[in-house]
This record gives structure tokens, C-alpha cells and sequence, in this order.
């Protein structure tokens, strides 16, 4: 009589028990030698370290800097050229400043797309080429519509909602593009039943 045994439970076993230790590994290793954090290029620490507001250096190296800055700094005779510049820098700053023209394409960012969904925080932005944009709260499935009009974004209101499958909202998706909307609008905007 002959048995028939399969190895198949016995390996998903091994490998549940592996992965727990090889994961306990790289939780245990030493810190100064592989940091889980992200490693950053001196010019990112540099413009980082430029942000702060603290008066302090934080460290000898940033002393030496600022000794080094306060050695390199020009003479009143070099300065005077620096003055005079900035003096006509200022006559020029209290005339108008010309406004410059609309292009009729607006930014991107999702700073800017904030008026069009006011009560929306953490953007981000999924398409957008500066006249309609696609943009919704991160790490969620709430998701706006906008098109630049007037110099500023405003919101594409739908129209109804969805009657067959996930009630969300829909649009009228003819009439955009009849008013040129790019593909990725007339292919992702939810159509109405």
C-alpha cells in the first residue's frame, strides 16, 4: 500500500517561518552601519540647513563656515556698488509692477488647484496640462475635475450620479469635449448613464 504524501504544506510552513527572521534581521542590525533612513546629497543638507531659523550652529563645521563667510566678505569699497544697485532696486520696486499676461494656462500645483476644491487638503495632482486638471485628496478615492478660466481654476461641477454600479458622481462628458477637452479628461470623467 503506498501513501501519498504531499510536501506542499511543508514548504509553505518553512517559508512562513523564514520570513518572520530574515525580516527580525534587518530589524535588529545596527543602526550606523545600515540606516533604514534615506540617505541625502550634501547640496539637499546644505538647503536644508539654510531653512532653519535657528541662530545657533549646530555644529563645528558650521562655524567654520560662517568664520570663512565673515573673512570673504567685501570691503566697503566693493560693497558700494552692491548699495547702489539696491538702491535703484527699490525706486524700481515702488513703481507699478507690470502684471504679467495671462497665458491662459495655469499652474499646475497643487496650490494652485486649492481654490477649486477649498474644503480638499493634501493634493495630489493626476493630470493636468494648465487648462484642465485631474486632482484628488491623497491616499483617497475623492477626486475633482478643473478647468482654467478667467485666471484662476474652477471647479467642473457634475451633474447626477451614477445609477448603476458605485454611486459616485458623473459628468457631462460631451459637452467638455466639444469645448476641447484633452484625453484624459474625455476618457477618465465618469459618464453618466
Amino acid at each position: 500500500m503506498s501513501h501519498n504524501y504531499s510536501l506542499t504544506p511543508s514548504r509553505y510552513l518553512a517559508a512562513a517561518a523564514i520570513a518572520p527572521l530574515c525580516f527580525s534581521l534587518v530589524a535588529c542590525s545596527n543602526d550606523a552601519d545600515t540606516s533604514a533612513e534615506p540617505e541625502f546629497s550634501d547640496a539637499t543638507a546644505a538647503s536644508s540647513s539654510a531653512e532653519e531659523t535657528t541662530s545657533e550652529p549646530a555644529t563645528s563645521e558650521a562655524a567654520d563656515t560662517v568664520t570663512e563667510t565673515a573673512a570673504a566678505e567685501p570691503t566697503s569699497a566693493e560693497a558700494a556698488p552692491a548699495e547702489e544697485t539696491a538702491e535703484s532696486g527699490n525706486a524700481e520696486s515702488e513703481a507699478p509692477a507690470a502684471v504679467p499676461a495671462d497665458t491662459g494656462r495655469g499652474d499646475c500645483s497643487p496650490e494652485a488647484l486649492q481654490p477649486a476644491a477649498p474644503t480638499m487638503t493634501n493634493i495630489r495632482v493626476s493630470n493636468c496640462d494648465g487648462q484642465w486638471a485631474h486632482f484628488g485628496k491623497d491616499s483617497t478615492d475623492w477626486t475633482a475635475w478643473a478647468r482654467y478660466e478667467g485666471g484662476q481654476w474652477v471647479a467642473i461641477e457634475s451633474i447626477g450620479t451614477t445609477t448603476s454600479g458605485l454611486a459616485v458622481s458623473c459628468y457631462d462628458v460631451d459637452r467638455w469635449a466639444a469645448e476641447g477637452a484633452p484625453a484624459f479628461v474625455t476618457e477618465n470623467m465618469r459618464r453618466c448613464d
